[in-house]
């Protein structure tokens, strides 16, 4: 599986580019029960600014659903990120596993990425 990921783009500049205006969550340095709000076209310019030798020092960026969200959560329905995912015959795999294995979950059911075995987007409800 050595390079299987290599067609995949750098989901942060991505992201910033194609979906600047997602509301997102991320954790502030040194406050690590604080969470702060803003755009991921902000959240990646932060990130830029403080990075240096190869880490940066920013705050952790919380989760971001793929396939739409409930109550707090962060992210929405991304097509475009979800065909690029599924590209991957290792992840499609993975996902189908996924999804074959919590399907007896009985109330949350939220996945970052689902996809049924006929590699259908599945969201959760």
């Amino acid at each position: 599986m050595h390079g299987a990921a290599n067609y995949l783009p750098d989901f942060l500049e991505y992201m910033g580019d194609q979906h600047g205006h997602m509301t997102v969550k991320h954790g502030i340095l040194g406050h690590n029960r604080d969470m702060e709000t803003t755009t991921m076209d902000v959240y990646r310019e932060r990130v830029r600014e403080n990075y240096k030798g190869g880490t940066f020092r920013f705050g952790f960026l919380d989760n971001i659903s793929l396939v739409g969200t409930v109550a707090e959560e962060s992210g929405g329905y991304f097509p475009d990120i979800l065909d690029m995912l599924e590209e991957s015959p290792f992840l499609r795999m993975v996902i189908v596993s996924i999804i074959i294995c919590c399907s007896t979950w009985p109330y949350y059911l939220a996945f970052l990425i689902s996809v049924d075995a006929l590699g259908r987007h599945v969201q959760a409800v």
